[in-house]
Protein backbone atom coordinates (compact mmCIF):
# COMPACT_ATOMS: atom_id res chain seq x y z
CA UNK A 1 0.00 0.00 0.00
CA UNK A 2 1.09 3.68 -1.09
CA UNK A 3 1.60 5.81 2.23
CA UNK A 4 -0.46 8.80 2.40
CA UNK A 5 1.37 12.07 2.07
CA UNK A 6 1.52 13.51 5.21
CA UNK A 7 1.01 17.50 5.43
CA UNK A 8 3.09 19.62 8.03
CA UNK A 9 0.65 22.20 9.19
CA UNK A 10 3.35 23.52 11.52
CA UNK A 11 4.63 25.27 8.69
CA UNK A 12 1.50 27.42 8.30
CA UNK A 13 0.97 28.92 11.80
CA UNK A 14 3.49 31.71 11.49
CA UNK A 15 1.72 32.85 7.67
CA UNK A 16 -1.51 32.33 9.36
CA UNK A 17 -0.71 34.49 12.80
CA UNK A 18 1.43 36.93 10.76
CA UNK A 19 -1.70 37.91 8.15
CA UNK A 20 -4.01 37.97 11.56
CA UNK A 21 -2.76 40.14 13.04
CA UNK A 22 -1.73 42.60 9.86
CA UNK A 23 -5.21 42.25 8.94
CA UNK A 24 -6.50 43.48 12.54
CA UNK A 25 -3.83 46.53 12.20
CA UNK A 26 -5.03 47.46 8.88
CA UNK A 27 -8.39 46.97 8.68
CA UNK A 28 -9.17 48.59 12.32
CA UNK A 29 -11.62 51.62 12.11
CA UNK A 30 -10.79 52.25 8.51
CA UNK A 31 -13.15 55.16 8.64
CA UNK A 32 -10.89 56.95 10.84
CA UNK A 33 -8.16 57.16 7.66
CA UNK A 34 -7.45 60.81 5.87
CA UNK A 35 -8.29 61.04 2.36
CA UNK A 36 -6.37 62.36 -0.50
CA UNK A 37 -7.67 63.65 -3.90
CA UNK A 38 -6.23 61.19 -5.57
CA UNK A 39 -8.53 58.35 -3.91
CA UNK A 40 -10.96 60.12 -5.04
CA UNK A 41 -10.15 59.88 -8.57
CA UNK A 42 -9.58 55.96 -8.03
CA UNK A 43 -12.91 55.89 -6.55
CA UNK A 44 -14.35 57.53 -9.63
CA UNK A 45 -12.71 55.99 -12.05
CA UNK A 46 -12.66 52.23 -9.73
CA UNK A 47 -16.36 52.51 -9.86
CA UNK A 48 -17.00 53.63 -13.30
CA UNK A 49 -15.13 50.72 -14.37
CA UNK A 50 -16.87 47.82 -12.33
CA UNK A 51 -19.85 48.66 -14.04
CA UNK A 52 -18.80 48.25 -17.24
CA UNK A 53 -16.64 45.00 -16.13
CA UNK A 54 -20.10 43.44 -14.61
CA UNK A 55 -22.42 45.17 -17.88
CA UNK A 56 -20.00 42.96 -19.98
CA UNK A 57 -19.22 46.03 -22.08
CA UNK A 58 -16.06 46.04 -23.23
CA UNK A 59 -16.55 48.03 -26.24
CA UNK A 60 -16.82 51.38 -24.27
CA UNK A 61 -14.27 54.33 -26.08
CA UNK A 62 -13.82 54.57 -21.77
CA UNK A 63 -11.03 51.93 -22.40
CA UNK A 64 -9.79 53.22 -25.41
CA UNK A 65 -9.56 56.54 -25.26
CA UNK A 66 -10.00 58.62 -21.57
CA UNK A 67 -10.12 61.85 -22.72
CA UNK A 68 -13.28 61.15 -24.66
CA UNK A 69 -14.80 59.01 -22.04
CA UNK A 70 -18.45 60.84 -21.36
CA UNK A 71 -18.32 58.79 -17.90
CA UNK A 72 -15.70 60.26 -16.37
CA UNK A 73 -14.03 63.89 -16.31
CA UNK A 74 -11.53 64.23 -19.58
CA UNK A 75 -8.37 65.62 -18.33
CA UNK A 76 -6.95 67.67 -21.17
CA UNK A 77 -3.79 66.21 -22.64
CA UNK A 78 -3.48 63.45 -19.32
CA UNK A 79 -4.84 60.65 -18.46
CA UNK A 80 -5.12 59.53 -21.41
CA UNK A 81 -3.41 56.09 -20.34
CA UNK A 82 -5.42 52.55 -20.19
CA UNK A 83 -7.23 51.93 -17.09
CA UNK A 84 -6.77 47.96 -16.24
CA UNK A 85 -9.24 46.24 -14.89
CA UNK A 86 -7.48 44.54 -12.29
CA UNK A 87 -7.28 47.47 -9.99
CA UNK A 88 -10.61 48.29 -10.79
CA UNK A 89 -12.57 45.46 -9.89
CA UNK A 90 -10.82 45.76 -6.75
CA UNK A 91 -12.19 49.04 -5.89
CA UNK A 92 -15.71 47.92 -6.83
CA UNK A 93 -15.53 44.65 -5.67
CA UNK A 94 -14.39 46.26 -1.89
CA UNK A 95 -17.37 48.33 -2.00
CA UNK A 96 -19.93 45.80 -3.41
CA UNK A 97 -19.24 43.33 -0.83
CA UNK A 98 -18.89 45.87 1.81
CA UNK A 99 -22.00 48.32 1.04
CA UNK A 100 -24.28 45.64 -1.23
CA UNK A 101 -23.88 48.12 -4.09
CA UNK A 102 -21.69 50.36 -6.33
CA UNK A 103 -22.97 53.69 -6.55
CA UNK A 104 -21.80 57.08 -6.93
CA UNK A 105 -21.21 60.40 -7.80
CA UNK A 106 -18.02 58.87 -10.40
CA UNK A 107 -18.05 62.06 -12.52
CA UNK A 108 -17.55 64.45 -10.16
CA UNK A 109 -15.48 62.20 -7.97
CA UNK A 110 -13.03 61.75 -10.89
CA UNK A 111 -12.45 65.49 -11.34
CA UNK A 112 -11.00 66.47 -7.61
CA UNK A 113 -8.05 68.77 -8.93
CA UNK A 114 -10.88 70.58 -11.46
CA UNK A 115 -12.95 73.05 -11.93
CA UNK A 116 -15.69 70.93 -12.23
CA UNK A 117 -15.44 69.77 -8.72
CA UNK A 118 -18.07 69.95 -6.01
CA UNK A 119 -17.68 70.00 -2.76
CA UNK A 120 -21.35 69.08 -1.64
CA UNK A 121 -20.87 65.59 -3.30
CA UNK A 122 -17.80 64.46 -1.68
CA UNK A 123 -18.02 60.67 -0.76
CA UNK A 124 -18.21 60.06 3.16
CA UNK A 125 -15.85 58.07 4.97
CA UNK A 126 -18.15 55.55 5.00
CA UNK A 127 -17.52 55.20 0.91
CA UNK A 128 -13.69 55.30 1.76
CA UNK A 129 -14.03 52.91 4.04
CA UNK A 130 -15.88 50.36 2.15
CA UNK A 131 -13.59 50.57 -1.05
CA UNK A 132 -10.30 49.98 1.19
CA UNK A 133 -12.18 46.76 2.43
CA UNK A 134 -9.85 44.65 -0.09
CA UNK A 135 -6.57 46.70 0.36
CA UNK A 136 -6.63 45.72 4.12
CA UNK A 137 -6.82 42.36 2.81
CA UNK A 138 -3.92 42.51 0.24
CA UNK A 139 -1.60 44.50 3.10
CA UNK A 140 -2.07 41.47 4.87
CA UNK A 141 -1.23 38.93 1.98
CA UNK A 142 2.10 40.92 1.45
CA UNK A 143 3.05 40.65 4.79
CA UNK A 144 3.06 36.87 4.25
CA UNK A 145 4.59 37.30 0.94
CA UNK A 146 7.33 38.68 2.52
CA UNK A 147 7.95 36.22 5.26
CA UNK A 148 7.86 33.91 2.12
CA UNK A 149 10.55 35.46 0.58
CA UNK A 150 13.12 35.59 3.53
CA UNK A 151 12.41 31.79 4.16
CA UNK A 152 12.42 30.90 0.74
CA UNK A 153 16.28 33.12 0.51
CA UNK A 154 17.86 32.42 3.83
CA UNK A 155 15.85 31.24 6.78
CA UNK A 156 12.66 31.40 8.88
CA UNK A 157 14.26 33.99 10.97
CA UNK A 158 14.94 36.03 7.91
CA UNK A 159 12.00 35.97 6.74
CA UNK A 160 9.75 36.83 9.88
CA UNK A 161 12.02 39.42 10.26
CA UNK A 162 11.54 41.07 6.93
CA UNK A 163 7.40 40.31 7.48
CA UNK A 164 7.84 42.36 10.46
CA UNK A 165 9.66 45.08 9.16
CA UNK A 166 7.01 45.39 6.23
CA UNK A 167 4.08 44.87 8.58
CA UNK A 168 5.02 48.74 10.34
CA UNK A 169 6.77 50.39 7.67
CA UNK A 170 4.80 53.96 7.66
CA UNK A 171 4.14 53.84 3.78
CA UNK A 172 3.26 50.23 3.36
CA UNK A 173 0.69 50.63 6.71
CA UNK A 174 -0.72 53.76 5.49
CA UNK A 175 -1.95 52.44 1.69
CA UNK A 176 -3.12 48.95 3.27
CA UNK A 177 -5.39 51.83 4.79
CA UNK A 178 -6.68 53.51 1.60
CA UNK A 179 -7.43 53.44 -2.14
CA UNK A 180 -3.98 53.82 -4.05
CA UNK A 181 -2.85 52.04 -6.73
CA UNK A 182 0.04 51.25 -4.81
CA UNK A 183 -1.42 48.59 -2.86
CA UNK A 184 -2.08 46.55 -5.55
CA UNK A 185 1.39 47.41 -7.26
CA UNK A 186 3.15 46.30 -3.84
CA UNK A 187 1.20 43.08 -3.19
CA UNK A 188 1.17 41.71 -6.84
CA UNK A 189 5.03 42.47 -7.16
CA UNK A 190 5.51 40.65 -3.60
CA UNK A 191 3.69 37.46 -4.88
CA UNK A 192 5.32 37.37 -7.90
CA UNK A 193 8.47 37.76 -6.48
CA UNK A 194 7.38 35.18 -3.92
CA UNK A 195 6.12 32.43 -6.57
CA UNK A 196 9.62 32.84 -8.79
CA UNK A 197 11.66 32.73 -5.87
CA UNK A 198 9.86 29.18 -4.60
CA UNK A 199 9.77 27.92 -8.38
CA UNK A 200 13.87 27.88 -8.17
CA UNK A 201 14.30 26.93 -4.55
CA UNK A 202 15.57 23.30 -5.26
CA UNK A 203 17.55 22.01 -8.26
CA UNK A 204 13.65 20.74 -10.06
CA UNK A 205 11.63 23.70 -11.42
CA UNK A 206 8.35 23.93 -10.14
CA UNK A 207 5.81 24.77 -13.14
CA UNK A 208 3.12 26.00 -11.77
CA UNK A 209 3.88 28.36 -9.50
CA UNK A 210 6.48 29.37 -12.30
CA UNK A 211 3.64 29.92 -14.31
CA UNK A 212 1.57 31.85 -11.78
CA UNK A 213 4.62 34.47 -11.31
CA UNK A 214 4.47 35.07 -15.01
CA UNK A 215 0.65 35.99 -14.35
CA UNK A 216 1.01 37.76 -11.97
CA UNK A 217 3.26 39.78 -13.63
CA UNK A 218 1.43 40.66 -16.93
CA UNK A 219 -1.08 41.79 -14.26
CA UNK A 220 1.21 44.40 -12.95
CA UNK A 221 2.26 45.51 -16.31
CA UNK A 222 -1.43 46.99 -16.38
CA UNK A 223 -1.65 47.89 -12.63
CA UNK A 224 1.50 50.77 -12.94
CA UNK A 225 4.34 50.58 -15.38
CA UNK A 226 6.57 51.31 -12.96
CA UNK A 227 6.51 47.39 -12.17
CA UNK A 228 8.86 47.04 -15.45
CA UNK A 229 11.46 47.97 -12.09
CA UNK A 230 11.13 44.17 -11.36
CA UNK A 231 12.71 43.43 -14.60
CA UNK A 232 16.36 42.77 -14.00
CA UNK A 233 15.83 40.94 -11.10
CA UNK A 234 13.44 38.72 -12.82
CA UNK A 235 15.32 38.19 -15.93
CA UNK A 236 18.42 37.58 -13.55
CA UNK A 237 16.66 34.63 -11.87
CA UNK A 238 15.06 32.59 -14.72
CA UNK A 239 18.86 32.68 -16.34
CA UNK A 240 20.88 31.78 -13.50
CA UNK A 241 17.60 29.07 -12.40
CA UNK A 242 20.03 27.40 -9.56
CA UNK A 243 19.12 26.47 -6.16
CA UNK A 244 18.91 29.79 -3.64
CA UNK A 245 21.64 27.62 -1.24
CA UNK A 246 24.04 26.99 -3.96
CA UNK A 247 27.39 28.91 -3.53
CA UNK A 248 27.20 31.49 -6.20
CA UNK A 249 29.69 30.92 -9.44
CA UNK A 250 32.87 33.33 -9.79
CA UNK A 251 33.36 32.09 -13.41
CA UNK A 252 30.47 32.18 -14.59
CA UNK A 253 28.82 30.25 -18.05
CA UNK A 254 26.30 31.18 -20.44
CA UNK A 255 22.51 30.81 -19.97
CA UNK A 256 21.41 26.87 -20.48
CA UNK A 257 18.95 26.35 -23.03
CA UNK A 258 16.20 25.35 -20.70
CA UNK A 259 16.96 28.59 -19.34
CA UNK A 260 16.63 30.60 -22.26
CA UNK A 261 13.20 28.36 -22.74
CA UNK A 262 11.60 28.96 -19.38
CA UNK A 263 12.91 32.67 -19.91
CA UNK A 264 10.87 32.90 -23.36
CA UNK A 265 7.56 30.87 -21.88
CA UNK A 266 7.71 33.45 -19.35
CA UNK A 267 7.71 36.70 -20.99
CA UNK A 268 5.13 35.01 -23.51
CA UNK A 269 2.79 34.01 -20.57
CA UNK A 270 3.32 37.74 -18.91
CA UNK A 271 2.38 39.26 -22.66
CA UNK A 272 -0.42 36.98 -22.99
CA UNK A 273 -2.19 38.04 -19.58
CA UNK A 274 -0.99 41.72 -20.14
CA UNK A 275 -3.02 41.56 -23.61
CA UNK A 276 -6.06 39.17 -21.97
CA UNK A 277 -6.65 41.50 -19.04
CA UNK A 278 -6.56 44.90 -20.78
CA UNK A 279 -9.47 45.71 -23.23
CA UNK A 280 -7.42 48.74 -24.62
CA UNK A 281 -5.28 46.08 -26.31
CA UNK A 282 -8.04 44.25 -28.07
CA UNK A 283 -8.83 47.05 -30.24
CA UNK A 284 -4.93 48.16 -31.13
CA UNK A 285 -2.28 45.52 -30.64
CA UNK A 286 0.29 48.43 -30.48
CA UNK A 287 -1.23 50.06 -27.67
CA UNK A 288 1.25 48.73 -24.69
CA UNK A 289 4.16 50.19 -26.82
CA UNK A 290 2.72 53.79 -27.30
CA UNK A 291 0.84 53.87 -23.87
CA UNK A 292 4.63 53.25 -22.74
CA UNK A 293 5.14 56.32 -24.63
CA UNK A 294 2.27 58.65 -23.47
CA UNK A 295 3.29 57.28 -19.33
CA UNK A 296 6.48 59.17 -19.70
CA UNK A 297 4.61 62.23 -21.12
CA UNK A 298 2.11 62.59 -18.82
CA UNK A 299 4.04 62.14 -15.53
CA UNK A 300 7.13 64.28 -16.48
CA UNK A 301 7.00 66.29 -13.60
CA UNK A 302 7.44 63.00 -11.74
CA UNK A 303 9.43 60.42 -14.12
CA UNK A 304 11.91 60.86 -16.64
CA UNK A 305 13.28 58.94 -18.87
CA UNK A 306 16.80 57.57 -17.86
CA UNK A 307 19.25 59.84 -18.79
CA UNK A 308 22.81 61.05 -17.95
CA UNK A 309 22.08 64.42 -18.49
CA UNK A 310 19.92 64.07 -15.19
CA UNK A 311 20.87 65.61 -12.23
CA UNK A 312 22.09 62.43 -11.21
CA UNK A 313 23.40 63.20 -7.87
CA UNK A 314 20.45 65.21 -6.50
CA UNK A 315 17.93 62.26 -7.36
CA UNK A 316 20.48 59.69 -6.06
CA UNK A 317 20.63 61.79 -2.63
CA UNK A 318 16.83 62.21 -3.14
CA UNK A 319 16.40 58.52 -3.19
CA UNK A 320 18.98 57.64 -0.41
CA UNK A 321 17.14 60.60 1.79
CA UNK A 322 14.05 59.05 1.21
CA UNK A 323 14.26 55.54 1.92
CA UNK A 324 17.75 54.84 4.10
CA UNK A 325 18.79 57.80 6.08
CA UNK A 326 17.76 61.04 6.24
CA UNK A 327 20.19 63.82 4.85
CA UNK A 328 21.44 66.36 6.92
CA UNK A 329 22.92 69.00 5.14
CA UNK A 330 20.80 71.71 2.80
CA UNK A 331 21.54 70.39 -1.05
CA UNK A 332 19.81 72.27 -3.99
CA UNK A 333 18.98 71.06 -7.06
CA UNK A 334 19.52 74.06 -8.83
CA UNK A 335 21.76 76.70 -8.30
CA UNK A 336 19.11 79.21 -7.21
CA UNK A 337 17.28 78.19 -3.91
CA UNK A 338 13.65 78.56 -5.05
CA UNK A 339 14.43 74.55 -6.99
CA UNK A 340 13.56 71.85 -4.62
CA UNK A 341 16.14 71.25 -2.18
CA UNK A 342 17.35 68.35 0.06
CA UNK A 343 17.33 68.93 3.81
CA UNK A 344 16.36 67.09 7.57
CA UNK A 345 13.26 67.67 6.72
CA UNK A 346 12.28 67.17 3.02
CA UNK A 347 11.44 64.70 1.87
CA UNK A 348 10.42 62.73 4.94
CA UNK A 349 12.53 59.31 5.13
CA UNK A 350 10.47 56.14 5.62
CA UNK A 351 12.41 54.18 7.45
CA UNK A 352 13.55 53.63 11.23
CA UNK A 353 16.32 53.75 13.16
CA UNK A 354 17.10 49.98 13.32
CA UNK A 355 16.21 49.19 10.05
CA UNK A 356 18.78 51.90 8.50
CA UNK A 357 21.48 50.43 11.24
CA UNK A 358 20.76 46.92 9.96
CA UNK A 359 21.12 47.74 6.22
CA UNK A 360 24.09 48.81 6.73
CA UNK A 361 25.41 46.02 8.43
CA UNK A 362 23.34 43.82 5.84
CA UNK A 363 25.46 45.33 3.24
CA UNK A 364 28.77 44.85 5.43
CA UNK A 365 28.12 41.17 5.59
CA UNK A 366 27.49 40.93 1.79
CA UNK A 367 30.72 42.45 0.58
CA UNK A 368 32.52 40.13 3.31
CA UNK A 369 30.41 37.25 1.77
CA UNK A 370 31.57 38.59 -1.64
CA UNK A 371 35.31 39.10 -0.84
CA UNK A 372 35.75 36.02 0.61
CA UNK A 373 33.88 33.89 -2.28
CA UNK A 374 31.38 32.36 0.83
CA UNK A 375 28.21 34.23 -0.79
CA UNK A 376 24.80 31.60 -2.31
CA UNK A 377 22.84 32.53 -4.93
CA UNK A 378 20.01 34.02 -2.56
CA UNK A 379 22.39 36.96 -1.72
CA UNK A 380 24.02 37.61 -5.06
CA UNK A 381 19.60 38.07 -6.46
CA UNK A 382 19.40 40.04 -3.26
CA UNK A 383 21.67 42.14 -4.21
CA UNK A 384 20.83 42.55 -7.78
CA UNK A 385 17.29 43.43 -6.89
CA UNK A 386 18.37 46.33 -4.60
CA UNK A 387 21.02 47.63 -6.91
CA UNK A 388 18.97 47.54 -9.75
CA UNK A 389 15.91 49.63 -8.17
CA UNK A 390 18.08 51.90 -6.76
CA UNK A 391 19.93 52.73 -10.14
CA UNK A 392 16.24 52.78 -11.84
CA UNK A 393 14.63 54.89 -9.14
CA UNK A 394 17.86 57.21 -9.09
CA UNK A 395 17.80 57.44 -12.82
CA UNK A 396 13.73 57.90 -13.53
CA UNK A 397 12.16 59.46 -10.25
CA UNK A 398 12.60 63.09 -10.44
CA UNK A 399 10.23 64.50 -8.27
CA UNK A 400 10.66 62.78 -4.83
CA UNK A 401 8.56 64.49 -2.62
CA UNK A 402 6.01 61.59 -4.37
CA UNK A 403 7.26 58.97 -1.54
CA UNK A 404 5.01 56.53 -3.31
CA UNK A 405 7.19 55.79 -5.98
CA UNK A 406 9.80 54.90 -3.78
CA UNK A 407 7.85 51.51 -2.52
CA UNK A 408 9.75 49.09 -4.83
CA UNK A 409 13.04 49.81 -3.79
CA UNK A 410 11.59 49.65 0.40
CA UNK A 411 10.68 46.11 -0.01
CA UNK A 412 14.47 44.94 -0.89
CA UNK A 413 16.07 47.82 1.59
CA UNK A 414 14.22 46.17 4.27
CA UNK A 415 14.82 42.49 2.89
CA UNK A 416 18.74 43.66 3.19
CA UNK A 417 17.85 44.51 6.58
CA UNK A 418 16.28 41.32 7.81
CA UNK A 419 18.94 39.24 6.34
CA UNK A 420 22.13 41.85 8.39
CA UNK A 421 19.79 40.96 11.44
CA UNK A 422 19.88 37.09 10.37
CA UNK A 423 23.94 37.75 9.77
CA UNK A 424 24.14 39.42 13.13
CA UNK A 425 22.63 36.77 15.69
CA UNK A 426 24.44 34.02 13.84
CA UNK A 427 26.59 31.95 16.41
CA UNK A 428 24.94 34.38 19.32
CA UNK A 429 22.79 32.96 22.33
CA UNK A 430 19.34 32.76 22.40
CA UNK A 431 18.79 35.30 25.10
CA UNK A 432 20.48 37.86 23.11
CA UNK A 433 18.47 37.22 20.04
CA UNK A 434 15.18 37.84 22.42
CA UNK A 435 17.11 40.94 23.57
CA UNK A 436 17.70 42.48 20.02
CA UNK A 437 14.73 41.21 18.55
CA UNK A 438 12.61 42.66 21.59
CA UNK A 439 14.43 46.36 21.06
CA UNK A 440 14.18 46.53 17.40
CA UNK A 441 11.29 45.89 17.12
CA UNK A 442 9.68 48.42 19.59
CA UNK A 443 11.54 51.17 18.44
CA UNK A 444 10.36 49.96 15.02
CA UNK A 445 7.04 50.19 15.56
CA UNK A 446 6.77 53.26 17.43
CA UNK A 447 8.43 55.15 14.44
CA UNK A 448 4.94 54.21 12.64
CA UNK A 449 2.47 53.90 15.39
CA UNK A 450 3.86 57.03 17.39
CA UNK A 451 0.66 58.39 14.79
CA UNK A 452 -1.89 56.40 15.68
CA UNK A 453 -4.10 59.38 16.19
CA UNK A 454 -3.87 60.36 13.19
CA UNK A 455 -3.95 57.08 10.99
CA UNK A 456 -6.60 55.94 13.16
CA UNK A 457 -8.86 58.95 14.26
CA UNK A 458 -8.45 61.44 11.51
CA UNK A 459 -11.59 61.21 10.29
CA UNK A 460 -12.35 63.62 6.96
CA UNK A 461 -8.80 65.05 7.48
CA UNK A 462 -6.92 65.91 3.96
CA UNK A 463 -3.72 64.73 3.16
CA UNK A 464 -1.28 65.98 0.50
CA UNK A 465 2.66 64.77 -0.49
CA UNK A 466 4.55 63.89 1.04
CA UNK A 467 3.30 61.95 3.78
CA UNK A 468 3.67 63.03 6.87
CA UNK A 469 4.33 59.59 8.99
CA UNK A 470 7.84 59.48 8.50
CA UNK A 471 10.98 58.84 10.56
CA UNK A 472 12.05 62.77 10.59
CA UNK A 473 8.54 63.50 12.47
CA UNK A 474 8.67 60.74 14.63
CA UNK A 475 11.77 61.79 16.07
CA UNK A 476 10.17 64.65 17.44
CA UNK A 477 8.34 62.33 19.87
CA UNK A 478 10.15 61.38 23.08
CA UNK A 479 9.27 57.89 23.21
CA UNK A 480 10.53 57.17 19.31
CA UNK A 481 14.09 58.98 20.66
CA UNK A 482 14.15 56.58 24.36
CA UNK A 483 13.51 53.75 21.68
CA UNK A 484 15.96 54.41 19.38
CA UNK A 485 18.69 55.46 21.67
CA UNK A 486 18.02 52.35 23.77
CA UNK A 487 18.20 50.22 20.40
CA UNK A 488 21.66 51.74 19.78
CA UNK A 489 22.87 51.23 23.06
CA UNK A 490 22.06 47.24 23.05
CA UNK A 491 22.79 47.16 19.53
CA UNK A 492 26.60 48.45 20.30
CA UNK A 493 26.84 46.32 22.84
CA UNK A 494 25.84 43.20 21.42
CA UNK A 495 28.04 44.22 18.62
CA UNK A 496 31.61 44.63 20.79
CA UNK A 497 30.77 41.08 22.52
CA UNK A 498 30.43 39.40 18.91
CA UNK A 499 33.61 41.01 18.18
CA UNK A 500 35.12 39.30 21.28
CA UNK A 501 33.88 35.70 20.53
CA UNK A 502 34.89 36.67 16.71
CA UNK A 503 38.61 37.53 18.36
CA UNK A 504 39.03 34.63 20.56
CA UNK A 505 37.92 32.17 18.16
CA UNK A 506 40.24 33.31 15.52
CA UNK A 507 43.14 33.43 18.61
CA UNK A 508 42.05 29.84 19.08
CA UNK A 509 42.00 28.67 15.47
CA UNK A 510 45.45 30.24 14.97
CA UNK A 511 47.12 28.01 17.92
CA UNK A 512 45.57 25.20 17.11
CA UNK A 513 47.25 25.45 13.14
CA UNK A 514 50.74 27.02 14.58
CA UNK A 515 50.65 23.59 17.65
CA UNK A 516 52.95 20.88 16.33
CA UNK A 517 51.39 17.81 15.23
Amino acid sequence: MLKKTQIDYKIYIIPIVLFCVSYIIYSFNLVGQPWHGDELMFLGSGGEYFNLILEGNFSSPCWNDYPHCNLLYPFPGAWNLNHSPVRDFFIGLSRTITTGHNDGDFYIWSCIWNSCWDASKMPSPQVFAAASFLSSIFGALAVVCAYGIGKVLYSRMAGLFFSLILLFNSMWLWNSRGIMQEIYLGFFSLLCLFLLFYSFKNETTKKWTFVLSAVVLGLLFNIKLISIYLLPLILTTILLRVPHNKQFPYLTSLPSRKSILLLMLFVSVSLATTYATEPSYWKDVTYPISDIVKGFRVHYPFFSAPSLDNNNLFTTLATIHSTIIPYFVNYYDQPNKSAPNLSWNAPGTYSSIPVMIFFMVGIVYLCIRFKTKKATYAEFLMTVWVSSIFVLSSLTIVDFQMERYYLLLLFPIMLVSAYGVWRFLERLDKKIHLVLFGSFLISHILTTMVFWKYIYFSTGVRWLNPLGVNLQSALQHKSVIISSIIFVIIFIIILSYKVRINARSRTKDQAQYQQPS
